[in-house]
């Protein structure tokens, strides 16, 4: 029996990487992408490992990938939609490029990836999308609105996708990671601050710093990998994976409280 393949954007770090492995371990043929392969020095290409350069807001880039999978491992059977990064900081003082950057990698590479994937899945009459969401694809903490409104648009497009795709046999699932161990609040943290306005200083400061140290404390970027490899071989109905305790008590809080207790709860949590 043929081994199954796997094609996982933004595999530099991170779950990405734990990913790659995960499924590696598992006897898996892998298409691990990242946007400068030429730096990988763990990953080499291999019986059953395809090393590809993808920038995910590039179609053709994603394309080109997809059809070096093909051409390697015959058929792919399932992709993860990992790439991405987080932008942060007060709304006013981002700027109208760093929005639209922060979709375009977030949203825009989770779309572009589904649409190169989709034609292959209809062919072979089935496939499988793990979108790699956040808990703040359901709630949301302050100074991440444009990083929780990417999300909350993966979690919708998941969601619609869900029903569209269901007839053609190809499952959408949606991972809800929690505080994992990544980048996400150093190398991949993009900061939106500004020497003009200095209102949200007193607020903004403390708060990153608890951020990033919370994050530094965050579970193995391995727990992931396993939700996903779960999700993966999960052929229920379900659409969402928790990976933590932390995703799991926020979101079921935001979904038993009163809107009012749960944002007084934040408000207490984060400062």
């Amino acid at each position: 029996m043929q081994n199954k393949t796997i094609f996982i954007t933004g595999t530099s770090s991170g779950i990405g990487r734990a990913t790659v492995k995960y499924f590696l371990d598992k006897g898996w043929n892998v298409i691990a992408t990242m946007k400068s392969p030429e730096k990988e020095v763990e990953f080499k290409n291999s019986d059953a490992l395809l090393l590809e350069k993808v920038d995910v807001t590039d179609s053709n880039s994603i394309a080109s990938a997809f059809n070096a999978g093909i051409k390697k491992f015959g058929k792919i059977d399932v992709i993860v939609n990992n790439a991405g990064y987080g932008l942060l900081g007060p709304l006013e003082n981002t700027t109208e490029e760093q929005v639209r950057a922060q979709f375009d990698v977030n949203v825009l590479g989770t779309v572009n990836t589904i649409r190169s994937a989709l034609p292959h899945f209809r062919e072979n009459k089935g496939g499988k999308i793990i979108n790699i969401a956040s808990m703040l694809g359901r709630i949301t903490l302050p100074f991440m609105s444009i990083y929780a409104a990417s999300k909350h648009a993966v979690e919708g497009l998941s969601e619609d996708l869900y029903y569209e795709l269901k007839d053609l046999n190809i499952q959408v699932k949606v991972i809800e990671p929690g505080t994992i161990r990544t980048d996400f609040f150093t190398t991949s943290l993009v900061r939106a601050e500004s020497d003009t306005v200095k209102a949200y200083d007193s607020y903004w400061h403390p708060y990153i710093k608890n951020m990033i140290e919370r994050g530094s404390g965050g579970k193995d970027p391995v727990l992931a990998a396993e939700v996903i490899y779960r999700a993966v071989n999960d052929n229920s109905t379900r659409l969402r994976y928790k990976v933590d305790t932390t995703a799991k008590m926020l979101i079921l809080l935001r979904k038993t409280y009163p809107l009012w207790l749960f944002q007084w709860i934040i408000s207490k949590v984060v400062r």
